[in-house]
């Protein structure tokens, strides 16, 4: 099992900074690269000293320019492993064995934060209780304008366990989606690297199964690029996959319905019908609750 360097309680550090741990495994990825590594870089939480980061790029071995430009960089706060690897996951848990940040996150060339992103997950994540946050849905066409928003409604237990994300119920958008690193302790690592599409699915039914509930902060933190050729394309052998591992019971198919309806209500009602785990900002209090 993975034995995650980390601290232990983000309590006992309040009074230092937050450090995030950001991985992007990557291959032949020149295109993209530049602007995915900038939107974590040039995050203005960093820039103002609100948080640290600790930014880790796993690279397949690439043969275009994707290395060129992440040298061209010269940041200390980035470690660049380059190498030839089994896959996306497999350079994913290479990433996971640096990781010391208190809060981590994982973000695909091609794909990029918002500026203000890594400060929500901060401002949040000082609440004890919660260990393991996302945003709202945000898609990117190939210029990278968005195309597509959707706030969640809610992600429960029993649908993330039983695999309906992503086949019934929109994807959990793994671009926008930050956790604790004590959730890392228990999770199976080697099994996650034998995935070679559904390893964001098996990553969350881990952190379920440790009864984590998964909070939504209705800000915009990342977004998913919309393009051809990706690998979330292969749509069957990512359900093969994930019906390796996922635990469906009786009741999670009409459970599965009841929350696809809801997807589709307003804001306001998905709030009040989802008051704990979907944070909205107060204006009065200025706070997320």
């Amino acid at each position: 099992m993975f034995e995650q360097t980390a601290r232990n309680s983000i309590t006992t550090h309040m009074s230092k900074r937050l450090v995030f741990t950001i991985i992007t495994p990557c291959y032949n990825s020149g295109r993209y690269i530049e602007e995915t590594a900038r939107s974590v870089l040039d995050q203005q939480a960093v820039r103002n000293g609100q948080v640290e980061l600790q930014y880790i790029i796993c690279d397949g071995g690439s043969s275009d320019n994707t290395l060129e430009i992440l040298e061209s960089f010269n940041d200390p706060r980035m470690t660049i492993i380059s190498g030839k690897d089994e896959g996306m996951y497999d350079a994913l848990v290479s990433g996971f064995a640096q990781a010391t940040g208190d809060i981590c996150a994982y973000l695909n060339a091609g794909d990029f934060y918002s500026p203000q992103a890594l400060g929500v997950v901060a401002d949040v994540m000082q609440d004890d209780s919660i260990q393991w946050l996302t945003g709202i849905n945000f898609y990117y066409n190939d210029k990278s304008q968005v195309v597509a928003t959707k706030l969640p409604y809610r992600y429960t237990k029993a649908n993330i366990m039983s695999g309906r994300h992503g086949r019934l119920l929109p994807h959990i958008q793994q671009e926008s989606t930050f956790w604790k690193a004590e959730l890392m302790k228990s999770l199976d690592i080697e099994r996650l690297r034998s995935f070679k599409l559904a390893g964001d699915s098996f990553l969350w039914w881990s952190f379920a199964k440790q009864k984590a509930n998964l909070y939504i902060v209705e800000s915009y933190l990342g977004g998913f690029r919309v393009h051809n050729n990706q690998l979330s394309s292969q749509v069957k052998d990512y359900d093969l996959e994930v019906k390796s591992f996922a635990t469906p019971s009786i009741l999670s198919y009409p459970h599965a319905l009841f929350c696809k309806f809801m997807w589709h209500l307003p804001s306001k009602l998905k709030k009040l019908l989802n008051p704990r785990h979907l944070l909205r900002y107060n204006f009065d209090n200025e706070k997320w609750e």
